[in-house]
């Protein structure tokens, strides 16, 4: 069974007025229920099961004992989803025999990790669950759970609202979720409470998370990759919250950013497919955060690559001291201003608007049924013709490529960026020496073009700064190593442009994925 599911973080003032809210109430076609759940985790002394997203947990329920195994399901969007088996045991200790007889995951099959897996957690809550309508004859059973996790002595509370879709479309779950939002402080929660377990006794720290590499399957539909590829890069951006608030490093920053401009990306690309007008809610959802988190990456660059990178090399070094002061306490504030807006409820419910926009297909409402029948077909020609378009935009913008001056090196650079991520996007559908190589090159003339850009940037925070006229020296050093950079680039780049140029595209060749 695949149980499909929304976690909402809730103030714990609010959960008791939960089932009076108006979007609960009248949906309710069942008396909330009240009781006591226990559930007990067990894994081995290594986290094997964790290691492979797996959750084997023994509850009791209604005076019998459940074992219940939870694999990975694909989450994204904010929605859980994840293959569940459960069937009565005996008694507290667990029974692999049942397990045995269905297609369980290797490890659990693996008598070694049998023999290994002890209880290492327990969760414990009181749950209030009832059952409500959804549109279309779907069912949804509301949870209201408060509680912790426990390990040992030491615990984590539990606080949340549940939303399990029983029976009909997940457009159901975004719709109620969304509702709440606006009555509440609701707010989505990427974590399940044996996450809270295995932190108490993992340890845990924020770190940036990543983007994924992805692939377009052959013959898959276009809005089937546009759907995923959307949630993919908004998987990406928001999982980096954590890191920014807990002030773990720049990276965090850095990948958000990433996220929400390939996100962006994704909306310009497809445009062809859906026009401009069908994406605006989503454009409007990640503005303000790009227009946050733009600041920021400014300020840890021109730090990390000019003040702190210029100082290790330069016999002045101190020079550069209070002009990093300046540059620290400036970025302090952007950050300061960037955290507020994440833990603002308004964040937290345009993200949820966000989500609920993808996983809705919102961009359906205003394309025609000739767009929409387009949006049907294989995605091949429309991937290959990306590529290419995006390519040209970029070849034009280059023209004459030795003659250009600063301000069109700018827009090139943005034209090369702008190709750069359908690569990114469809790199994986054509895997081989030829995809890397151009992918990597890629990468290159994008750095030493950002490069030359960087002295305009860096010329603008000092501006910005105002540094007292003690650090003229400091700020006159720093514009000429600076300048020396982009020096440097300016030899690198027209080999660079000539590799670009030259270099045979990998987009001809069939997707090598299977469907």
């Amino acid at each position: 069974m695949l149980e499909r599911e929304i976690k909402l973080g809730v103030a714990r003032e609010d959960l008791a007025g939960i089932f009076r809210l108006p979007c609960v109430a009248r949906r309710l076609e069942s008396t909330p229920k009240r009781r006591l759940v226990r559930n007990f985790y067990h894994d081995t002394p290594a986290f094997d099961l964790r290691a492979h997203g797996l959750e084997l947990r023994l509850r009791r329920k209604d005076g019998r004992w459940l074992q219940t195994v939870k694999a990975p399901g694909g989450s994204g969007a904010g929605l859980h989803q994840r293959a569940e088996l459960e069937f009565p045991v005996a008694g507290r200790g667990l029974d692999f025999g049942p397990l045995l007889r269905t297609d369980i995951p290797a490890p659990l099959r693996d008598p070694d990790v049998q023999r290994r897996l002890e209880r290492v957690f327990e969760t414990r809550y009181w749950r209030r669950s009832a059952m409500l309508a959804a549109a279309g004859g779907g069912r949804i059973e509301i949870s209201v759970d408060l509680g912790e996790a426990l390990a040992g002595p030491a615990s984590l509370p539990i606080c949340e609202v549940e939303l399990e879709l029983k029976r009909g479309d997940t457009a159901a779950l975004y719709e109620l979720a969304e509702e709440l939002a606006d009555e509440i402080d609701a707010r989505l929660n990427p974590h399940t409470k044996p996450d809270l377990g295995y932190r108490l006794i993992q340890g845990y720290e924020p770190v940036a998370v990543f983007g994924e590499g992805s692939n377009v399957r052959a013959g898959e539909p276009a809005e089937e990759v546009f759907a995923r590829f959307l949630g993919e890069c908004a998987r990406h951006a928001f999982a980096n919250e954590e890191a920014i608030l807990a002030a773990t490093g720049i990276e965090g920053v850095h990948q958000m950013r990433v996220g929400l401009r390939r996100l962006r990306a994704c909306l310009s690309l497809f445009r062809p497919l859906v026009p401009g007008r069908c994406v605006g809610p989503a454009r409007e959802a990640i503005g303000p955060l790009l227009d946050a988190l733009g600041p920021a990456r400014d300020w840890d660059v021109f730090i990390r690559d000019r003040i702190d990178r210029f100082a290790e090399t330069s016999r002045g070094a101190r020079r550069f001291r209070g002009l990093r002061r300046l540059a620290a306490a400036r970025r302090e504030t952007v950050y300061g201003e960037l955290r507020t807006l994440l833990r603002s409820r308004e964040h937290h419910r345009t993200r949820l608007r966000l989500l609920s926009w993808i996983a809705r297909s919102g961009w359906r409402a205003d394309l025609s049924a000739k767009k929409l029948k387009v949006l049907r077909e294989p995605a091949g020609d429309f991937v290959r013709d990306a590529l290419r378009r995006s390519r040209d935009k970029a070849l034009g913008k280059g023209r004459k490529f030795r003659r250009l001056a600063i301000e069109e090196l700018h827009r090139l650079r943005i034209a090369v960026k702008r190709h750069r991520y359908p690569v990114e996007f469809f790199a994986g559908s054509f895997p081989g020496g030829r995809t890397d190589n151009y992918a990597a090159n890629l990468k290159l003339l994008q750095t030493e073009l950002g490069r030359v850009n960087d002295v305009s940037v860096a010329a603008g925070l000092l501006e910005e700064l105002a540094p007292q006229p003690g650090m003229n020296a400091a700020v006159e050093e720093l514009i000429a190593l600076a300048e020396d950079d982009r020096v440097t680039s300016f030899t690198r780049l027209p080999g660079l442009w000539r590799e670009f140029r030259s270099q045979k595209v990998f987009w001809k060749k069939p997707f090598s994925a299977k469907p």
